[in-house]
């Protein structure tokens, strides 16, 4: 079997910048307002270089990051956005599994005689995606769904992991 993993750094916030340009290099953190109750949802990398992180509380990401933006979370935009990922991967395989919003595998065992090598293949898939849903994306191939999440969290928008396929162990 071979998976790729597509991993969209920052979905919620991409989807936003999307929405609003003007956000672009801004710090932004995602979860409603700092004077409510809650927590972080998403935080852009501008945020994140200030410590802010998801999970914790809309005030401390304030006291971390006071000229962030905040933002409430929009689910049903960002359910939109990952139907918009879904439809541009569909020429791929049929079979796409989603792991969370922004985070897919993509099972294409046998496709190499359509889409070339494995870092070919994989720089098309980043390709569709910028160019259909407008998003960057990090892209891993491997052999197995660990490995190849772990490929696309060590992938970079601009350069896809891939993992040779596994040696056979020497008896």
């Amino acid at each position: 079997m071979k998976i790729a993993h597509i991993f969209v750094p920052y979905f919620p916030c991409q989807v936003e910048r999307l929405d609003d340009p003007s956000l672009a290099g801004k710090p932004m953190v995602i979860g409603g307002q700092p004077w409510e109750k809650g927590t972080v949802y998403c935080c852009s990398p501008e945020a994140l270089r200030d410590g802010v992180h998801p999970d914790i509380p809309l005030r401390q990401a304030e006291q971390l990051c006071p000229q962030a933006i905040f933002l409430p979370i929009n689910e049903e935009r960002y359910q939109e956005a990952h139907r918009e990922l879904l439809k541009a991967l569909a020429p791929f395989s049929p079979i796409v599994e989603t792991v969370e919003l922004g985070n897919l595998r993509n099972y294409i065992k046998t496709l190499e005689k359509f889409y070339g090598p494995d870092e070919k293949f994989a720089r098309s898939i980043r390709d569709v995606i910028k160019r259909e849903a407008n998003l960057l994306s990090q892209v891993g191939i491997a052999s197995n769904r660990f490995v190849g999440e772990v490929a696309a969290h060590l992938a970079t928008c601009s350069k896809p992991q891939v993992n040779p396929r596994e040696r056979s162990k020497p008896s």
